[in-house]
């Protein structure tokens, strides 16, 4: 068996407990099934300690991980597979995500409670006029989807 080289996208680095419960356990069961696993967090360290403290956002912070994952996904079509947790790129529109995730690049995603609903069930309509039917088309676009429940 080749080795599969599968790009691992969670939205925060193991202090986020999503993250933590949802990505970060299975790497040592697909390394040792012969994945080759590159995990690149959305959230840095940073920024989830400051959440929990109830800190308002750092939008330099959050810039940084926006051009982060953006030079990351620029090399996703050099992957098998991507796990993507929730979503590329957050607050964007279905078509910027699209231009990095189309290809030939499997795509799994993975969701649990109703993360999913961020955008279509949003108080603001021009939220979810913009960002509705992002993650419809993205679960639709997706080889796996993984929806987990409490």
């Amino acid at each position: 068996m080749s080795v599969k080289h599968m790009l691992i996208l969670p939205r925060y680095t193991t202090k986020g407990p999503s993250s933590r419960i949802r990505i970060y356990p299975y790497l040592p069961y697909l390394r040792k099934a012969g994945f080759k696993c590159d995990v690149h967090p959305f959230f840095d360290d940073d920024y989830i300690n400051a959440l929990f403290k109830g800190k308002p956002k750092n939008i330099p912070s959050v810039l940084k991980s926006y051009f982060h994952r953006l030079s990351v996904a620029l090399k996703s079509k050099r992957y098998d597979l991507v796990w993507l947790q929730y979503e590329l790129l957050p607050w964007l529109p279905y078509w910027v995500e699209n231009i990095f995730l189309r290809g030939k690049t499997k795509l799994i995603i993975d969701y649990d409670d109703a993360v999913f609903h961020r955008y279509d069930h949003h108080r603001l309509s021009i939220i979810r006029g913009v960002l509705g039917n992002k993650i419809d088309r993205l679960m639709h676009s997706a080889e796996v989807v993984l929806k987990h429940r409490e």
